[in-house]
């Protein structure tokens, strides 16, 4: 009878560990994807902005990266594009940001 008792709280304890861990666990994952969320939405207003004139002073840097990601419409009707500027779609960001190096300075131009 002590032996099947024994037994039978050993079993409860890691019962109980299990779902300890479980629930350690789910809340670790919970806090890494609410970091992620913050880091990767960010306000408009933490992005940094480039003049005109900053970026005239500019084009000829190997440094300088230009994306145009007007909607396709929007590209196709414009008679101006900037000259040495990747065109990317817009509605498929996860596609190509992955192949931008991170150590240039990229610029990014909409209508």
């Amino acid at each position: 009878m002590k032996a099947d008792a024994a037994r039978e709280d050993a079993r409860d304890y890691k019962e109980r560990v299990m779902k300890l861990m479980l629930i350690v666990a789910s809340a670790l994952v919970i806090g890494l994807m609410i970091f992620y969320n913050a880091q990767a939405f960010r306000s408009p207003d933490d992005v940094p902005r480039m003049s005109i004139e900053e970026l005239k002073q500019q084009m000829e840097s190997p440094n300088l990266m230009i994306i145009d990601v007007r909607t396709t419409a929007d590209w196709n009707n414009s008679r101006m594009k900037i000259k040495g500027s990747i065109r990317e779609d817009p509605s498929n960001v996860t596609s190509w940001m992955a192949k931008l190096p991170p150590d240039k300075i990229l610029v990014f131009y909409c209508a």
